[in-house]
């Protein structure tokens, strides 16, 4: 897209976001792409998103100017998704029957 800066996202008339070609999506969220009106007008909300890791591009006539991340750089998980970590982990921690019986180094060695 013309004007556009690798990695940044990037508004369309239907509102969708888009990375544009070249992007770094390596661990990081879209982030969310609004007018500089728009971020005036709803600065708070803005914050809000800001504080529980949504990231926004915030562009002037079409051209992103700048970047509203959080500081910590770590999202803030809803109790939703802190339930749904603490599931993944516990089955994570007791792991799943494979019918293998204990191992040890030697046996998955061993020749016969």
């Amino acid at each position: 897209m013309p004007g556009s800066l690798p990695g940044m996202a990037l508004a369309c008339s239907t509102g969708e976001n888009y990375i544009s070609p070249g992007s770094n999506l390596s661990g990081r969220m879209m982030s969310k792409t609004i007018t500089l009106r728009e971020a005036n007008q709803a600065f708070a909300r803005c914050i809000r998103e800001v504080e529980a890791g949504e990231e926004f591009v915030i562009t002037r006539n079409g051209q992103p100017v700048a970047r509203l991340a959080p500081v910590s750089g770590r999202r803030i998980l809803t109790p939703e998704q802190e339930a749904a970590l603490a599931r993944t982990l516990a089955r994570m921690e007791k792991g799943w029957p494979i019918g293998a019986g204990p191992l040890d180094r030697d046996a998955l060695h061993e020749r016969r």
